[in-house]
């Protein structure tokens, strides 16, 4: 099977293809089966589709000086800040408990 025919399967299957084939290709067929429906699979769909031209965008023409030894650290940086926003939206839920923008205490 070719990854284009990969892709159409998982796209009518409303699965995220890009971030699936992504996972496949790494040899995480475990993180690509267990995200495949969850806001991670959503997440890495649109990361991977939109990183090559934000990497254009901000590096440009120096692309010669990026070192491959920064992806780990940089993977880290996007999780790391990911799970704070994660847990700010948690802290703010459960601050609004039962919020109902009409009603007075």
């Amino acid at each position: 099977m070719s990854l284009e025919e990969a892709a159409t399967i998982l796209h009518e299957a409303g699965l995220p293809a890009r971030g699936t084939l992504t996972l496949a290709l790494f040899d995480r067929q475990d993180l690509a089966t267990d995200w495949a429906r969850s806001g991670l699979g959503g997440f890495l769909e649109m990361m991977v589709a939109a990183l090559p031209d934000a990497l254009a965008a901000e590096i440009g023409d120096t692309s010669d000086r990026v070192d491959p030894r920064w992806g780990t650290q940089a993977a880290r940086f996007v999780a790391q800040r990911i799970a704070h926003h994660i847990h700010d939206l948690i802290e703010r839920e459960q601050r609004l408990g039962d919020f109902s923008p009409g009603r007075t205490a």
